[in-house]
């Protein structure tokens, strides 16, 4: 079961075409059982006829085509040229983009990381519309999600309350502008755990830590027969395993993609001891059921 619909952006301006083409909602009364109509609404997601979830009367409906286009004409508002990947998860869209103009060097390998912005629009009333800081590793096509793995990385969130349309676009602006100082703070953590050494004591447990990663021994049997990962291996190494499986799979929910994402940035920014002793868990448990 396919549960996107992934579209290659060789520019971002591809999204002024794909706009249009994303799933509609619409807000629809809610009754009691005497006829009397309630404060809450019913929002419906017209394109799969589906209804999403009930909210209050406060609610303001942002359609995904709407959001894509606040976020295209913020950065066209700067100026700014890249490329990225829309995925269509229905009630939920993300547009992840990268920008040609901030690339960084990645000692990890031959190539570059460019820097850039991930956002999110929902139908759902606890997403909202928000934007975090994205990159993507050029020669393994990797999308990075850095909420997390930087602590002051920015950040956007908009409820969907109110006049949403209210100064968006110089919200995202100022999101794009914090980026260019995000630089060091990637690199460092690049180099740090690079250098950091995780040794696992055999296949199995090397499977099992990454099972419990991904949620399926599945999963994980494909992302250590795609990547061969040694025993002995990186922090890094085992971060760009996983944000490889997670970019290049079509078969993850929104809620799966999105909890991998942050499970690896999670690992990413443990301390090495601490990883090591859930290893060591892992390898005793296994034991004791052998």
């Amino acid at each position: 079961m396919s549960y996107i619909m992934k579209q290659k952006l060789e520019s971002i301006n591809d999204l002024v075409d794909l706009a249009p083409t994303l799933d509609y909602a619409e807000l629809y009364p809610v009754y009691f059982s005497n006829g009397d109509e309630s404060r809450f609404k019913v929002i419906k997601n017209s394109t799969i006829d589906s209804e999403v979830c009930t909210v209050s009367n406060r609610y303001q409906l942002l359609q995904h085509r709407d959001a894509v286009n606040y976020i295209l004409s913020g950065i066209q508002a700067i100026g700014i040229e890249g490329s990225g990947t829309l995925r269509n998860y229905h009630d939920s869209v993300v547009v992840e983009t990268y920008f040609d103009n901030l690339s960084i060097r990645d000692n990890s390998q031959d190539g570059n990381i460019n820097l850039g912005m991930r956002f999110t629009n929902s139908f759902n009333k606890t997403k909202g519309f928000n934007g975090v800081l994205f990159g993507h590793r050029q020669v393994c096509e990797n999308g990075m999600i850095m909420n997390k793995m930087i602590p002051n990385a920015p950040k956007l969130s908009i409820r969907h309350l109110g006049d949403i349309t209210t100064n968006i676009t110089d919200t995202i602006h100022k999101f794009i502008e914090n980026i260019f100082r995000m630089e060091n703070a990637v690199i460092e953590i690049i180099d740090s755990t690079k250098n950091s050494i995780i040794s696992f004591q055999n296949n199995d447990t090397q499977l099992e830590f990454f099972k419990s990663v991904v949620g399926s021994q599945e999963r994980a049997e494909l992302i250590t027969s795609v990547n061969s990962i040694e025993l002995e291996t990186t922090q890094w190494d085992i971060y760009n395993a996983l944000t490889s499986f997670v970019s290049h799979s079509d078969d993850l929910s929104y809620t799966q993609y999105n909890n991998i994402h942050n499970k690896a940035q999670d690992f990413l920014i443990s301390p090495r001891t601490t990883i090591q002793n859930q290893i060591e868990d892992l390898h005793h448990q296994l034991a004791a059921v052998a």
